[in-house]
């Protein structure tokens, strides 16, 4: 029997190790991993930054938590880090994704309180995604089984479709959008799209949150995919890769904003702990100019050879945040290259989600696309 309350459908195999871009069963077996469960391992296994990471946590005597009561070295120099990186002002320091994005509601609600008050909505893209608890599940437009059962849902949530931008509430508190869509599909909003309703907010007073749970850290060649277009928001999460695999988050907020949590209304036990934030370090150090576009040429090439198949009908993506359309089901299509030892992301008959480690080898993109075209073959037999 398993002593977990499984929330997911356990893969046969049981992974013992990992090396690079490659997971290893008890077999010994090598997965190569296109997949990072979507992106949070983003500089794969047993990787030299993370290992330095915890090299500096001993030989510093770096304690693995401490008391929030008091500065410590290493979460001044991260904020200060991530902030430089990300053109941000301030951050607030969490352990997921989903903590990330309620924080930012929480901070676009109380920021409109201080300002006036009575602006509580919240307008979401339809199809988005941002997270597993009240609120963030609340924003989130997914299927049933995400919400049904959970009971009241919290109010003031509304949805909106891109082309139609004039429905949101011009009294509305804050629009929570990913700048590019990552539920299932893969969607990058271009500049043009995203300046509309930078301006629409403006225009009207509300506070504009972009979710780069997925998309930031590197993924899509930036730290903020909204640098790459040169568009702001007023708040941003991030989460996932940000700290090579290790559990860390982080709401930031510029211009006044940014002033807006004060002590008492927002809290983190383990936020912004020491050993996360030598990890979030960690990254910060390899993410240098030259490695993010190395992220963005790996990313061109990975798409380029799947077109190169013949049988995507659609390949869309930003940097390694990919999604390939085809005739085939992707969830049959996951399983059989599982056999083959290739990790894919898949959740519904389309698309084939592909999301490697951010520095995978160039011979390691061509081995994934050669399972995958070999599995295809023998499905369309």
């Amino acid at each position: 029997m398993s002593y977990l309350m499984d929330t997911i459908e356990f893969r046969e195999r049981k992974i013992i190790g990992g090396d690079g871009a490659y997971l290893i069963d008890e077999d010994g077996n090598r997965l190569l991993d296109f997949h990072s469960d979507t992106g949070a391992s983003a500089l794969g296994y047993n990787h030299a930054a993370g290992r330095g990471a915890l090299a500096s946590m001993l030989g510093n005597e770096i304690p693995i938590h401490s008391i929030n009561l008091y500065p410590f070295k290493e979460r001044e120099e991260t904020a200060e880090g991530l902030c430089e990186a990300t053109d941000m002002d301030r951050v607030f320091f969490c352990n997921s994704g989903t903590e990330a994005v309620e924080a930012c509601i929480k901070l676009a609600r109380l920021h409109q309180h201080r300002h006036g008050g009575g602006r509580n909505g919240i307008w979401t893209l339809r199809k988005g995604f941002h997270g597993r608890t009240y609120a963030s599940m609340r924003a989130t437009d997914g299927p049933p089984y995400h919400t049904e059962g959970f009971g009241p849902h919290l109010e003031e949530f509304y949805r909106w479709d891109w082309d139609d931008i004039g429905a949101i509430d011009k009294n509305a508190a804050a629009v929570l959008m990913s700048p590019v869509l990552g539920h299932h599909d893969v969607m990058p909003y271009t500049q043009d799209q995203l300046q509309s309703i930078r301006d629409y907010c403006d225009r009207h007073g509300i506070l504009l949150i972009f979710d780069e749970v997925q998309s930031g850290s590197g993924r899509t060649g930036a730290w903020l995919y909204a640098q790459k277009v040169g568009v702001m928001p007023d708040i941003a999460a991030l989460g996932k890769g940000i700290a090579c695999g290790f559990p860390a988050a982080a709401c930031l907020a510029r211009g006044d904003v940014a002033d807006t949590f004060t002590p008492g209304t927002h809290y983190s036990t383990f936020g912004g702990s020491p050993a996360s934030c030598v990890f979030i370090n960690a990254m910060l150090d390899y993410m240098t100019p030259g490695f993010l576009k190395g992220v963005e040429h790996r990313g061109k090439y990975a798409m380029d050879l799947m077109y190169s198949l013949g049988w995507f009908n659609e390949v869309i993506g930003e940097g390694l945040m990919i999604a390939g359309y085809s005739d085939v089901d992707a969830r049959e299509f996951a399983k059989r290259c599982e056999k083959e030892d290739l990790i894919i992301g898949a959740w519904r008959v389309n698309p084939i989600r592909v999301s490697p480690v951010l520095d995978i080898p160039y011979e390691d993109i061509e081995k994934g696309i050669e399972i995958m075209d070999r599995v295809y073959r023998e499905m369309t037999r």
